[in-house]
């Protein structure tokens, strides 16, 4: 996987230089790490969406507060290379509730 981020992540960023980089891909934080380094974008601008298993337990926290079957809620948790939580964002029955930042 690094050896293909060396060839894609290089001409990606020179095309796209004001572009946000989302890694989904194992090991994520690896990978995010090597997006990093590769793009030389702020960290800001390279996410890694390994928290699956932090979003399913946000939503079903949020389900059983708000009493809605956990179907109904979608949670969106991003963190950035550096592993500091930059958004949660979440909604229920496809209404948008709530986003937090921890940006400055």
């Amino acid at each position: 996987s690094v050896a293909l981020f060396r060839h894609i992540i290089p001409p990606l960023a020179k095309a796209s230089p004001d572009s946000i980089l989302i890694i989904v891909s194992n090991p994520v934080d690896v990978l995010t790490y090597v997006a990093w380094k590769l793009s030389g974008f702020p960290v800001n601008r390279v996410l890694g969406s390994g928290t699956n298993l932090d979003s399913s337990r946000f939503r079903f926290l949020i389900a059983d507060h708000l009493d809605v079957n956990a179907q109904d809620v979608q949670v969106i948790i991003a963190h950035n290379v550096l592993l500091r939580l930059e958004t949660i964002s979440w909604f229920c029955v496809g209404i948008y509730c709530r986003r937090a930042s921890t940006k400055a």
